[in-house]
């Protein structure tokens, strides 16, 4: 987060709120950061999510969102 104005290239950020490995609020801050700098930045925060992508559902929300992203920006 502290280099963020460094960045220069498109950024995927994806959190689960219930996350117990990192905390949610670090996804949540680097996204502000680099919003704020006008990156282009996505954020995806999976409702009841944790590190490991455990739920089924989560993971297809993930492979959707980095398929997204990839397709916009390779």
């Amino acid at each position: 987060m502290y280099h963020a104005d460094k960045i220069n290239v498109p950024i995927l950020l994806i959190h689960g709120d219930n996350d117990k490995v990192v905390q949610v609020s670090q996804s949540r801050d680097m996204y502000r950061k680099l919003d704020g700098l006008d990156k282009k930045v996505k954020y995806l925060e999976i409702d009841n999510g944790n590190h490991y992508l455990s739920n089924n559902q989560h993971r297809l929300m993930t492979f959707k969102a980095i398929d997204e992203f990839l397709s916009k920006n390779l």
